[in-house]
């Protein structure tokens, strides 16, 4: 969590830029919908080829006790 929003931090090669990247939620591991875009990932920390980026999932205030799950989906 930073900035009241909820990230999926992925590192990601510098090659992969322009790879499709979609966020995909569940509140019971079954049933998968995209999760709503709050804005364009950002870059957390730089390696060499590599970066660490924070994809926005959910806005976080305030905070729910509803379940949630998270899954990445990679490419088309």
């Amino acid at each position: 969590v930073q900035d009241g929003k909820l990230y999926l931090s992925v590192l990601r090669h510098e090659d992969a830029n322009g790879v499709p990247m979609e966020v995909l939620e569940s509140g019971n591991l079954s049933d998968w919908e995209p999760s709503p875009r709050l804005a364009v990932p950002e870059l957390f920390e730089r390696d060499g080829a590599y970066q660490r980026i924070g994809l926005p999932v959910r806005e976080m205030i305030p905070l729910s006790d509803e379940k949630r799950f998270f899954k990445l989906r990679i490419g088309n």
